[in-house]
């Protein structure tokens, strides 16, 4: 673990005094600027937090201490109180940012690509009704999730059909076989881009989107996942859409 670090109070008002000028490369002390960069971090947690009610809260509880206060206040604060008491609002959102800070570091420190792949990872179920067409024996071995038997099956035939490449895939993806998944799931999709078809296309992208994030490969993830999330039309459009924003955010920032 990091060890946790101490800033000095004339530290900590730097920090501040930066953070409200928004000016980072102005900052020389090597300490502020890794804390200045936790606090970027917390501006993106106080996206999906209430972190700003927070805030609120705590400026109108210290306007009502104020002003009860007030008429007590007769001894002449030392000039340190002066200065945290003209930092005090300051200091008050700091220390919710702090808590806020907290929350998104630990996020920020669990969350993975392989970890989003296990929380969206949605089994694949076959079609048992299209048609009535007989299902052949790569279908069969699939429904019956023998997931090997695919894998011969598949193996064997020829010439090989778009869903046989997809279901194939899956045994693998089942099995956590991902460098094997992907290579039929990229397979099936430069086969339909040069066919101009779109066989199990989203799927397939979907998928391979999982099998990415499952190897810790952000990138080629991260293109599939902003590709379906911008078509409304795209099987798997609610699904990329309904991700968590700031584990998108995470992951982009890692």
């Amino acid at each position: 673990m990091t060890p946790e670090r101490k800033l000095t109070f004339e530290q900590f008002i730097a920090l501040l005094d930066h953070f409200d000028a928004g000016n980072p490369e102005a900052i020389s002390d090597p300490e502020i600027a890794q804390e200045y960069e936790l606090y970027k971090l917390a501006l993106h947690a106080i996206r999906y937090k209430a972190i700003t009610d927070a805030v609120q809260k705590a400026r109108r509880e210290r306007e009502e201490l104020a002003i009860v206060a007030a008429p007590k206040a007769v001894v002449r604060p030392m000039p340190l109180m002066q200065r945290i008491r003209q930092h005090a609002v300051k200091i008050a959102a700091a220390l919710i940012l702090v808590i806020g800070v907290a929350g998104a570091l630990g996020k920020f420190l669990t969350t993975t690509p392989a970890s989003i792949e296990q929380k969206y990872y949605i089994p694949y179920e076959l079609d048992i009704t299209r048609g009535l067409v007989t299902r052949d024996a790569l279908d069969q071995a699939y429904k019956a999730k023998s997931w090997p038997m695919v894998v011969t099956v598949f193996r064997s035939r020829e010439p090989k059909a778009a869903k046989d490449y997809f279901l194939t895939g899956m045994a693998y993806m089942e099995e956590k076989q991902y460098a094997s998944a992907l290579v039929l799931f990229n397979t099936l999709m430069t086969s339909n881009s040069k066919t101009h078809t779109q066989l199990f296309e989203d799927e397939a992208e979907f998928y391979a989107a999982m099998g990415y994030l499952a190897t810790n490969q952000m990138a080629p993830a991260q293109r599939l996942l902003d590709k379906m999330e911008a078509d409304p039309d795209h099987l798997y459009h609610r699904v990329v859409s309904g991700m968590n924003g700031l584990e998108s955010l995470i992951l982009r920032a890692k």
